[in-house]
């Protein structure tokens, strides 16, 4: 194994499931993946992972913990364009069509994360064509999630929009099950321009649902005590599936 490991032991080597990309590949394609010369690296909270500008010389799997994507709009401003879970690839776009960084990683929370130099992963691709397919669905999934969402902008209410964006950035939890809380590392700021509305909109509704013990806040992170409740606001649109 060439993983140089800087932070000790990987989170499902003590018994945790293996992230979602390693878990699809063959056993033969997660040995070559092994292989690869790479290291694991932690990241604290507010740490930046990778920096708008910079070359592509390397993709991220995200192993524990969750990171923010966020992009400059047209005035400057830093907006949160995504949230990754634990088995998401940050910056694959640029190493698979060459150009600069166009957004930044930062950690949202502690983040275990392996760095894969662009070389190494494009050369991995091409031994093994079944992890191309793998990729090919994850970025379809990371299409789908962009155009939902522009979508949504359009067709749904603030309160359904920002409904549908808190279930989509916890969407590695079981959504169904009304017992399964979950938390969102983004402040009322960044929840507001994701969804295009202001800060008081969403500070409005989210005082609203804490009355109705939808959600609940607590050292600033947002819990979703009920998911069937807030799928209800949402409405359920058809097109999210």
């Amino acid at each position: 194994m060439r993983i140089n490991n800087m932070c000790g032991r990987r989170p499902w080597e003590n018994g945790a499931v293996p992230p979602p990309f390693l878990s699809a590949l063959s056993k033969r394609a997660r040995a070559g993946f092994e292989e690869i010369d790479g290291y694991l690296q932690v990241f604290e909270p507010k740490a930046t992972i990778l920096r708008a500008g910079d070359p592509p010389e390397s993709v991220w799997l995200i192993e524990e913990g969750r990171v923010k994507v966020i992009a400059a709009d047209a005035r400057g401003h830093e907006v949160v364009v995504a949230l990754y879970s634990p088995g998401s690839l940050v910056g694959i776009f640029e190493v698979l069509d060459p150009g600069d960084r166009i957004a930044t990683v930062r950690a949202a929370e502690r983040v275990t994360a392996r760095r894969l130099p662009s070389a190494a992963f494009l050369g991995y691709l091409r031994e093994y064509p079944e992890a191309w397919e793998i990729i090919s669905r994850i970025l379809v999934r990371y299409t789908r999630a962009a155009n939902r969402a522009r979508l949504a902008h359009h067709a749904l209410s603030a309160p359904q929009r920002l409904a549908l964006l808190l279930l989509d950035l916890n969407s590695g939890t079981d959504t169904s099950n009304a017992s399964s809380a979950m938390t969102t590392p983004l402040t009322r700021a960044e929840l507001a321009a994701c969804i295009g509305v202001s800060e008081s909109t969403v500070a409005a509704i989210l005082k609203r649902w804490r009355q109705n013990r939808i959600i609940s806040r607590n050292n600033k992170l947002i819990t979703i005590d009920d998911p069937t409740r807030l799928w209800e606001v949402a409405g359920r649109p058809k097109w999210i599936f």
